[in-house]
């Protein structure tokens, strides 16, 4: 029998239980027939459990003999850790690198806490909440080991201000706008094939007696009619998208009651009518004076 034990740099002995996690105790010892069978299990319990071994590493890990403690397996180096991230931030090229933990403030590597991500999109959404200009350098670390993967680069994406006219945004709207018709046009073409062309076909054939050159025009013709219908499902997959999501009436609404231009002209009208008065007095007088 064998069973597998975590060795601290202190020299403590940490055992893997039946309840799949270490302990001080050999009271619950997971036991396994063969150090096949034990590697074969640590490998599941790493895809499993891979947070166990982030604290308890595997290269501090022997496969021990039960029968005879003096045999042991170390490292285990037929197994790895499923790769997963943390975020590290330091404020000068000199300084150490500190990583993000699970209550939001930063620590050393070795720190247990730290905050893993299994994505690398996770971790980098992360780096954009603790991102602010000039004040600290972040980059993304294997959570395994102190490995840097990238730096992050955010000055760009953060500080520039993208440049889009009332124009462009209306274009965008008016061809938002056209694919929410367009579905509605191709969603009753694809409702007049299945329910009509298809049918017809279906019934010619039922009462016909074709002669095998006419049978294959049938089905080059319903081949030629499936095709198109496919490829408006497919269209249909991304025009939904905007027709079901796009509240285009309050969209319209919102801008014709701003009563914002897209010409320079713009208008305002006065909410004290005393004040228009005396405010187009002053116009008239000055205009006079001209």
């Amino acid at each position: 029998m064998f069973y597998v034990v975590y060795q601290s740099q202190a020299g403590n002995e940490w055992f893997w239980t039946v309840d799949k996690t270490f302990s001080k105790s050999k009271q619950k010892l997971m036991k396994y027939q063969s150090k096949k069978v034990a590697l074969r299990a640590l490998k599941n319990a790493l895809k499993k459990y891979p947070n166990k071994f982030r604290t308890h590493p595997l290269h501090n890990c022997k496969i021990i003999s039960a029968d005879d403690p003096t045999v042991s397996y170390s490292p285990l180096t037929d197994l790895t850790l499923p790769v997963s991230y943390c975020l590290g931030r330091r404020l000068g090229a000199k300084d150490p690198w500190l990583f993000l933990t699970s209550k939001g403030t930063f620590a050393g590597f070795n720190n247990n806490k730290k905050s893993v991500f299994n994505h690398l999109e996770d971790c980098r959404a992360k780096a954009l909440a603790y991102y602010k200009s000039g004040e600290a350098q972040l980059a993304i670390f294997d959570a395994n080991q102190d490995q840097l993967i990238e730096t992050i680069q955010l000055t760009t994406a953060v500080n520039s201000k993208p440049e889009v006219s009332k124009k462009e945004v209306m274009d965008a709207l008016d061809v938002l706008l056209r694919a929410s018709n367009y579905a509605k046009q191709l969603t009753q073409q694809v409702f007049i094939i299945d329910h009509s062309e298809m049918i017809d076909l279906m019934h010619f054939i039922e009462f016909s007696q074709l002669t095998d050159q006419q049978k294959v025009q049938l089905i080059d013709k319903i081949h030629s009619i499936r095709q198109e219908r496919r490829k408006m499902k497919d269209l249909l997959v991304f025009l939904k998208a905007v027709r079901e999501n796009i509240d285009f009436n309050k969209i319209i609404k919102e801008i014709d009651e701003s009563k914002v231009l897209l010409g320079n002209e713009r208008s305002y009208t006065f909410r004290d009518s005393n004040l228009k008065k005396w405010l187009d007095t002053l116009k008239n007088v000055a205009t006079e004076k001209v």
